[in-house]
């Protein structure tokens, strides 16, 4: 979705202004509530505590004066997180954190754990009251590999653990020792995981797409040093290595540029006809890497949100040349492209053997005051290309008939209800989706918003039955520096994080982020949660309602969730017993 150049909504500024002060002291009122069960550390020793993994770790956040250790709970093929704050009272040097594999009793192993460090981006701009401080305010989100050179004073820094069970992990209680170390000073923590009797199936009934920027020359130049195109392999092994974290995090859709590689050329007849070589290398490359699902072809007309203007590419054979060019997406020359391109299209992805897994956009956003255009175009692709489905983002119900996939903005979604209820029930797929808005009370994944709403989102998908999510930034950042300019983009300001997911490594590889990791987890959740729902859809219903009445009506409560998690890995376990308890005190 193309992010718009404004907001909507108009309020007073002396009405804003109360808002924020009101809010403040709200946010204010809590930290002081808060600090009431904390100390600040003196001296020079490390002090070290296990935090959930949803509760987002400031670096002002101080250890709790009576600390928890607590257990994970794991199904067998999923990937679980921990996190632990250390702090001192005196500046520390590079502190690192190690931890082998974690065993049983009885002598069965998990893998070690991947330990990160976690970072913190500015956020200059509060996105509404479910932020959970006012802005201007640091954010925890980037995940580091290598520690920070030195923490701090009265600093905290959160250490980030995942853990990824195998599939055939025997169930029971796996324990194992955290150690970090600061020069000749070392804190012990332990770390359990308990593994489940339950298995997250292999297949993935959730489409999740999150729109890469590859095809964007000059933003992936702001952050790699070679020349970004397709004839260089530095650009196949750095999307490679994007689609290894897609998988990793269990993408299965990939948005394709299809005017970046699908070539015209001339025929042995002198006319137009197409080379698929680039695109069927792109494809292979995110399937090889375990991206496997739905191919997603680009939008076939570009222009304004709502317009009826919009522009598509062509190629044209001049002088017995094939020739790149743009022409009116209703034009007589574009639709007698389309009687040459979709048909070639359909055959060669028959030929491959990915007809069922494609799906091609039209336009982006289409709304009543461009709907007929809309139409006009499907019906285009109806009649040279009848075997392709199409798919698009959607602000207006009347396209019944010329959409397949719709994927109207989550409010909509939430709001008509009644109507996408009657499209599934018609054959229709419906998935939804969030862009810079919808905002609060609605869950979205912003920087400054609690990791649960970023979670949820895909619980709510399992209640009401939505096959997908899509988002326009995994790494759309615009900025030459995407760690401190998380808001800016290309001269406007959207929510913090809305453009991206990710963050620039060395030579641009992926490093992912909270909220990354918060997003792998919920469609874990919404696999298991559709597994129960098979056997026993009461149950799996009633679990969900713990947490989620209606899009507008949740608890982010983290406590709540973790019980309502157990008790779904419960649900799913053979000979259901009662739950066993979540946490220790101690440690």
């Amino acid at each position: 979705m193309t992010p718009p150049t404004g907001e909507c909504g108009i309020m007073h500024p002396v009405m804003r202004a109360l808002a924020r002060t009101t809010l403040a002291l709200v946010l204010a009122a809590a930290a002081v509530l808060a600090g009431c069960d904390t100390y600040e550390v003196t001296g020079p020793e490390m002090h070290v505590w296990q935090v959930d993994s949803m509760v987002k770790v400031f670096q002002d956040t101080r250890p709790p004066r009576q600390p928890e250790v607590l257990v994970l709970d794991a199904a067998r093929n999923e990937a679980v997180s921990a996190q632990f704050g250390l702090r001192a009272g005196e500046r520390l040097g590079r502190t690192t954190c190690t931890v082998g594999a974690l065993t049983t009793a009885s002598g069965a192993t998990l893998p070690a754990p991947r330990a990160r460090y976690v970072a913190y981006v500015p956020v200059r701009k509060t996105t509404d009251w479910s932020a959970l401080r006012w802005a201007p305010a640091r954010y925890p989100d980037p995940l580091m590999d290598v520690p920070p050179k030195a923490v701090p004073a009265r600093t905290t820094q959160p250490v980030w653990l995942t853990v990824r069970v195998p599939a055939d992990a025997p169930p029971g209680l796996y324990t194992g020792e955290v150690v970090f170390r600061s020069g000749t000073d070392a804190a012990r923590r332990p770390l359990s995981v308990r593994v489940w009797p339950v298995t997250l199936p292999a297949r993935r009934t959730l489409n999740v797409t999150q729109w890469p920027a590859t095809n964007n020359r000059g933003h992936m130049e702001k952050v790699v040093d070679f020349d970004w195109t397709p004839t260089d392999e530095r650009f196949w092994t750095l999307v490679a290595s994007y689609a290894r974290t897609m998988a990793d995090h269990r993408q299965t859709a990939i948005y394709t540029p299809l005017d970046q590689y699908i070539k015209g050329k001339a025929g042995a007849d002198g006319k137009l006809a197409f080379d698929f070589a680039l695109f069927d290398r792109w494809v292979e490359t995110f399937r090889d890497a375990g991206v496997v699902g739905r191919i997603e072809g680009s939008h076939l007309a570009h222009g304004p949100y709502g317009s009826q203007d919009h522009k598509s590419y062509v190629w044209r054979i001049e002088n017995g040349e094939p020739v790149h060019a743009k022409a009116g997406s209703w034009s007589p020359e574009y639709k007698a492209y389309l009687a040459v391109f979709l048909p070639a299209l359909q055959a060669h992805l028959a030929e491959k053997g990915w007809l069922d897994d494609y799906m091609q956009h039209l336009l982006d956003e289409p709304t009543k005051k461009n709907h007929r255009r809309y139409a006009e175009l499907a019906a285009e692709v109806r009649r040279h290309a009848p075997r392709i489905r199409i798919i698009d983002a959607v602000h207006y119900r009347g396209l019944t008939g010329s959409v397949d996939i719709w994927v109207p903005q989550l409010d909509l979604f939430a709001k008509n209800r009644r109507f996408f209820r009657r499209r599934q029930a018609a054959g229709d797929e419906v998935w939804f989706y969030t862009c810079l808005g919808p905002r609060r009370p609605y869950m979205n994944r912003f920087v400054d918003y609690p990791l649960l709403k970023v979670r949820l989102l895909h619980w709510l998908g399992a209640k009401y039955g939505a096959t997908g999510y899509l988002h326009w930034g995994w790494n759309q950042w615009a900025s030459d520096d995407p760690f401190n300019e998380i808001e800016d983009h290309g001269g406007y300001r959207l929510p913090a994080g809305d453009s991206h997911i990710v963050y620039p490594g060395p030579g641009g590889r992926a490093i992912d982020s909270l909220r990354h990791e918060a997003m792998l987890e919920g469609s874990q959740d919404y696999e298991l949660l559709a597994l129960l729902a098979k056997r026993d859809p009461k149950r799996a219903g009633k679990i969900i309602r713990k947490l989620i009445l209606t899009p507008t009506w949740y608890s982010t409560s983290v406590p709540k969730f973790r019980a309502a998690r157990r008790q779904l890995l419960d649900a799913l376990s053979p000979r259901s017993g009662p739950t066993p308890p979540a946490r220790s005190r101690g440690g």
